[in-house]
């Protein structure tokens, strides 16, 4: 994801998506998120899912390398840090 101040935007898998954002403190929202319209038949429900909570998003919580977005005490979504690839060359 691509945070710039007041915009929100990334790959879903297989859409392009964006918002608006508002952070104040641990207090966050997107509104008016859109994406593009191609279907992906293996990742569309998981795409469809990430997209639908992130309006729903209104505060989060940095834990380790994990980033939680909550609807008020219900957790929505989970993302963890990918891990780091090391080359063998």
């Amino acid at each position: 994801m691509i945070k710039k101040k007041g915009v929100l935007g990334g790959n879903g898998s297989c859409n392009s998506f964006g918002s608006s954002s508002t952070i104040n403190g641990n207090e966050v929202s997107f509104k008016n998120v859109f994406s593009t319209k191609m279907y992906c038949e293996q990742v569309q429900q998981i795409e469809n899912k990430l997209l639908g909570s992130l309006e729903k998003v209104t505060r989060y919580e940095i834990k380790d390398k994990s980033l939680f977005l909550y609807k008020d005490k219900e957790l929505l979504l989970e993302f963890a840090a990918a891990e780091e690839i090391k080359s063998t060359e």
